[in-house]
């Protein structure tokens, strides 16, 4: 018993030790991601934990960093990232929203569905860590939105945004 726990935990060891973060390992993420449908360039760089979900509807070109914890979903809408963005760690992007209005009508929130809205993110935009941007939304380019933030509208004008709802912070010059 032993020598089989051996047998499989060694290659997992090496594998976190030397593969996790690397470009080896990034590689690996973009060619699985692909062959789920994922319409991933070349040049993207994903982090240890990154997940996609309904890869058919994501697109993420090239010079983009994906950190670690990621989690886009765009289960029946599109998800689009830009070029040369950065996504720091435990960000959350997401083209689905649960519908909640019939609840004044006794209706279950479980018993509502969703609504499903397509999610654009420009050119060079740094999303920091731990924000999440909800579906519907369009993110110009030469944006940055602060840690923990959660963008809940369109953002058309460059510039530093932060805050639950974000808001603009600074204009870009």
């Amino acid at each position: 018993m032993i020598k089989v726990i051996s047998y499989i935990y060694m290659p997992l060891f090496l594998l976190k030790r030397f593969v996790f973060g690397s470009k080896i390992y990034s590689a690996i993420v973009i060619n699985c991601y692909k062959l789920l449908g994922a319409n991933i360039d070349d040049k993207v760089t994903f982090q240890y934990g990154a997940l996609l979900s309904g890869c058919k509807n994501i697109t993420i070109k090239n010079g983009t960093f994906i950190g670690r914890g990621v989690s886009i979903t765009a289960y029946k809408e599109k998800v689009i990232i830009g070029s040369n963005c950065l996504i720091a760690a435990d960000v959350k992007i997401i083209s689905r929203s649960h519908n909640y209005m019939k609840m004044y009508n006794n209706v279950p929130i479980l018993e509502q569905g969703y609504s499903h809205k397509e999610v654009l993110v420009g050119n060079n935009v740094w999303i920091g860590f731990n924000s999440i941007i909800l579906s519907g939304v369009t993110i110009c380019n030469n944006v940055v939105i602060a840690a923990g933030s959660v963008v809940t509208h369109s953002i058309d004008t460059p510039g530093v945004y932060g805050g639950i709802p974000a808001k603009l912070i600074k204009k870009s010059s």
